[in-house]
């Protein structure tokens, strides 16, 4: 029998702030949020996509022309692009007609599942690589959350920036490492998005410093055809500031100007990745230094074993540090104090 864990509240919550304070998040109502495929045609061995908080995916039912089938649920990398995501057991045919049936919740207003669409052929053919990889950091003070809050916190982003293959099911699953240990991932993300952001905490990170690191970028389709691999290594911009955001709201990506190319990075100018805010949801998994991105995105960060320095201000987090005086700030002070000395002769 299919057991399925409903997803977590904090992976469903959509990202809701009110200025200076934490937006409260209460549980949402079981319901369907959307269902794909719902109509037309798909592949025959497409992955079956459906968003909804607490259902009971047991009381759905599936028939292949009219005879009766298994819903199992999806593995590998489809299997974080939704809160539930499944496939059908045995794979239909081409030509065939599916349809899915059932009361899966009671609560919400779309509880009651009838969706019915065709197959073509199974997707055999892999997307093609991302192109044009480029990674972005923007570090600013702590954002903390608080019980009850509807997103969580973050000391930095990563913000990146690729081309995904022009297909509509092409999506990408994301993994982030030191560059000194390749085999160390400390942040991953599934998403469909060819902007997304990937936000984190220090701890995550601990002996490892965040503008020393690489990005594997693996581009996959609905049918679970993985296309090659894509890396890359360092910054292309880096900026650390306070950006003018309430206290309990993570920064949207910076404008990105010729004053953040980072110096021998992977940029010879700056990137235009645009600016955005969070509110994708793409199957997103919660944990620490995760944020809930609202196309249904999956990310994780995984806390490294190490011990020692981040790299970061361990009392500010990602907060700007300060500095010593310039040149220009000398010398102001000295004329201001040669000013007094002659009014006072």
């Amino acid at each position: 029998m299919l057991r399925l864990i409903a997803a977590s509240l904090t992976a469903t919550c959509a990202l809701a702030w009110v200025p200076n304070q934490a937006a409260a998040c209460g549980p949402p109502l079981s319901d369907v949020n959307s269902i794909h495929p719902s109509s037309g045609t798909h592949p025959a061995n497409t992955a079956i996509r459906i968003s909804g908080f607490s259902l009971d995916i047991e009381a759905l039912t599936v028939t292949v022309d009219g005879v009766a089938a298994q819903l199992v649920a999806a593995t590998g990398p489809v299997a974080n692009l939704d809160d539930y995501v499944l496939t059908i057991n045995p794979e239909p045919g081409e030509g065939q007609e599916v349809h899915l049936s059932g009361m899966v919740c009671t609560e919400g207003d779309n509880c009651a599942v009838d969706v019915t669409y065709t197959t073509s052929a199974a997707d055999v053919v892999a997307p093609v690589a991302a192109e044009d990889l480029a990674i972005n950091l923007h570090e600013y003070p702590n954002v903390e959350t608080q019980d009850g809050a509807c997103f969580t916190g973050s000391d930095f982003t990563y913000w990146l920036s690729y081309t995904l293959p022009a297909d509509d099911d092409a999506y990408a699953q994301i993994a982030v490492y030191p560059e000194s240990s390749p085999d160390t991932v400390l942040m991953t993300k599934t998403t469909g998005s060819g902007s997304p952001s990937l936000r984190g905490y220090d701890s995550t990170f601990e002996s490892y410093d965040p503008k020393a690191i690489c990005v594997r970028v693996t581009t996959f389709d609905l049918s679970n055809n993985l296309g090659p691999e894509v890396e890359a290594c360092g910054l292309c911009n880096f900026r650390e500031d306070m950006p003018d955001v309430g206290e309990f709201q993570n920064p949207p990506q910076p404008e990105w100007t010729s004053d953040d190319i980072v110096a021998g990075g992977m940029c010879g100018e700056a990137v235009e990745t645009g600016t955005e805010t969070d509110g994708e949801t793409d199957g997103e998994t919660a944990g620490p230094g995760t944020d809930t991105d609202a196309e249904s995105e999956s990310e994780s960060n995984t806390d490294s074993d190490s011990d020692g320095d981040s790299g970061l201000d361990a009392d500010k987090g990602c907060g700007c540090r300060s500095s010593d005086p310039t040149p220009e700030v000398w010398l102001f002070a000295a004329l201001v104090a040669l000013g007094l000395r002659r009014r006072r002769t």
